[in-house]
């Protein structure tokens, strides 16, 4: 309920995505802040997990920006479902980059649940126009540990991941 209760707070701040109504990268920060440098310390799990639509724009050219708001939002809802209410969703750096949240997963967990997303958006039938599209998604994680001492070091193991992907 404390979970929840937090993350209504970040939704009620003005800091939100007009297209989404998700915070943004701002808010995602100063959660995983907080949560990294609490008045108890950081104990637990706090996982990272940055979703990239990566074909967005190449969708948005071919298709129009509506099929590719289409898409976004069946994505969106897609990942709501798998993580059950447990992870909080933020905008992340880029308009087709989104962050989740953990703090009940442990790496082995965390990349679990990434081969899940991959295995049901891959299954998924993405439509436009009556043509069936592939959706391109890739994945970045990271897990913070207690020595972990920075948000930016979150940040940049779940960010290494994503490029070495783009390779």
């Amino acid at each position: 309920l404390e979970n929840a209760i937090e993350y209504e707070s970040f939704l009620k701040k003005e800091e939100t995505d007009a297209e989404t109504g998700l915070p943004l990268f701002s808010q995602l920060y100063s959660f995983l802040d907080e949560k990294i440098k609490g008045p108890e310390g950081f104990r637990g799990y706090l996982s990272l997990i940055i979703l990239e639509f990566a074909n967005q724009n190449k969708i948005n050219t071919e298709y129009g920006t509506e099929a590719a708001a289409a898409i976004l939002e069946v994505l969106l809802n897609k990942m709501n479902g798998l993580t059950e209410g447990r992870a909080k969703c933020f905008r992340y750096k880029e308009s087709n980059q989104f962050a989740y949240t953990f703090t009940d997963l442990d790496s082995d967990g965390v990349s679990m649940f990434c081969l899940d997303v991959l295995g049901s958006i891959s299954e998924e039938g993405f439509t436009v126009s009556g043509k069936e599209i592939a959706v391109e998604v890739i994945l970045g994680y990271s897990v913070a540990v207690e020595k972990t001492s920075s948000v930016d070091e979150l940040l940049e193991e779940a960010e290494h991941l994503l490029d070495i992907q783009k390779v």
